[in-house]
């Protein structure tokens, strides 16, 4: 696996708090648990190939993310990483060890076969220790199961056995659960194991148990997706209803702590608690709450809403889709057009409620068509353009300063050096003012080489802090403009 560039060429900017890294900056990966493609952890879908490698029928939740994805106006994201989340498949219990005996005819369980023992024995192996069983005392028994639990008395409490009637068969079962856990029959066949047909010649059978399974974390989902050469910068997840709060608060957790890639979340929730103020189980109250300022929620209802089917309709696809073409921080994300998203028919109270909590939501306004989400910003009220443009900023620099590193040769604690490593922040500053995500008011300003103690130069790493500022270029949400008229006269 390559070496992430941020290892060796670390830039942070600072808003309010540290940015990661990530190489892909306009890219989504569409999180799913359904199996698309048999197995494979991620697929790079784009707009002319994704009809014909995800099934509407089969998979309707995904055909219409990328549908409304791939089809807002003005232009297309290049692709989509599809990525297979395994999350339900696997859970599974530990089980327990057994040995399971051969079925016994009508024949072989008349009780006169088992009378006559009285002083029966066995050996068994139960997790790896010996059980020697012996005074097994039968001769008063009425059924198999009376059989059973004359055995059972002998091997408690380190195993159990039991007569299954349905398919005619003892079985002894280990006390434990796990790998570890075993019950196999060891030594030679005895009166009492021919009987019960415990005995290897009879047809027994020992199955080991098996430890518990759990689904895929999602770390581990997204560790081998890097791994395998996948990347993508923001990530939306296929739920939406209340049931995958869990799943979206999973993600959103991992894109916030994510060392090395950068990225964002857009979620989407059709939960009727986001528009209750009372309401504190809902996504956005959830996220907002626990500082996810990487994270952004659309609330949008399902079903009918004065007049309009809103069900299958998902906006967080369609902005995506209307954003990730644009440059990095260039533009804000409200008042964008957005396609195959209705209004939300939400009240004022309803849409308070929904800003308080950091939702963001679609809306159309008064005699327009003109559809857009409002505000484009995280559930923390951060410009989702300005985290972007801070990303944006921070990895192309890293990448500058890791070129700079490869074609110069000598890196060195002196005046050239550290000129050129200016020289190379403030190309990306004034890139950053181009696209307007800072104001032209930065500084930048390197120590002098001459005062950094031996200590650090003999370290060989150069850690500054501090080293530029600037302001953001915040974007306008709404206008309020107040004036007066007056009657002129005489």
């Amino acid at each position: 696996m390559p070496t992430p560039i941020r290892r060796r060429f670390a830039v942070d900017t600072l808003l309010n708090d540290k940015v990661a890294t990530v190489d892909v900056l306009n890219r989504a990966g569409f999180i799913t648990t359904n199996d698309l493609f048999s197995g494979e952890r991620y697929r790079i879908l784009t707009p002319d190939s994704y009809a014909d490698e995800v099934d509407a029928v089969s998979h309707p939740v995904e055909f219409k993310w990328l549908q409304t994805h791939f089809s807002q106006e003005g232009g297309a994201p290049a692709d989509v990483a599809v990525i297979y989340w395994n999350k339900t498949a696997v859970n599974t219990p530990a089980t327990a060890g057994k040995l399971t005996g051969g079925v016994l005819s009508s024949e072989e369980q008349e009780l006169a076969k088992f009378t006559g023992i009285t002083d029966g024995a066995m050996n068994l192996t139960i997790d790896g220790s010996p059980k020697s069983i012996s005074g097994v005392n039968l001769s008063s028994v009425a059924s198999m199961a009376d059989v059973a639990s004359a055995l059972n008395s002998k091997t408690t409490p380190v195993a159990t056995v039991a007569w299954a009637a349905g398919t005619a068969q003892f079985i002894v079962t280990s006390a434990t659960t796990g790998s570890a856990s075993s019950v196999t029959i060891t030594g030679g066949d005895t009166p009492l194991s021919k009987a019960m047909k415990l005995a290897a010649s009879a047809g027994s059978v020992s199955t080991a148990g098996t430890a518990q399974t759990t689904g895929e974390s999602f770390p581990d989902v997204m560790n081998d997706f890097y791994a395998r050469g996948g990347n993508a910068y923001f990530y939306a997840y296929a739920g939406v209803n209340a049931g995958a709060i869990a799943d979206q608060k999973t993600i959103a957790e991992w894109v916030q702590s994510s060392a090395e890639n950068k990225a964002q979340a857009m979620f989407m929730t059709t939960d009727p608690n986001a528009v209750l103020n009372t309401a504190t189980s809902d996504i956005g109250y959830q996220l907002r709450n626990t500082s996810m300022e990487r994270s952004s929620v659309i609330y949008h209802p399902t079903g009918v809403v004065n007049g309009v089917d809103m069900t299958g309709q998902r906006p967080d696809a369609a902005i995506l889709g209307r954003m990730l073409w644009t440059d990095p921080g260039a533009q804000q994300w409200d008042y964008k057009t957005l396609t195959t998203a209705s209004d939300s028919g939400l009240s004022p109270t309803e849409q308070n409620n929904l800003r308080a909590k950091g939702y963001n939501f679609v809306e159309t306004f008064t005699n327009t068509t003109f559809t857009h989400l409002f505000k484009g910003r995280t559930c923390t009220d951060r410009e989702i353009r300005i985290q972007w443009g801070a990303d944006w900023f921070d990895n192309n620099l890293q990448a500058s300063l890791a070129n700079y590193a490869f074609r110069t040769p000598l890196m060195a604690f002196d005046e050239e050096t550290f000129t050129d490593v200016e020289a190379l922040i403030r190309e990306w500053l004034e890139r950053a003012v181009d696209r307007r995500v800072i104001l032209e008011d930065y500084t930048v300003s390197l120590p002098d080489p001459d005062s950094i103690p031996a200590s650090v130069r003999k370290s060989g790493q150069a850690t500054f802090n501090d080293v530029y500022q600037a302001t953001l270029n915040s974007a306008i949400d709404g206008w309020v403009v107040r004036g007066t008229w007056s009657i002129g006269g005489i």
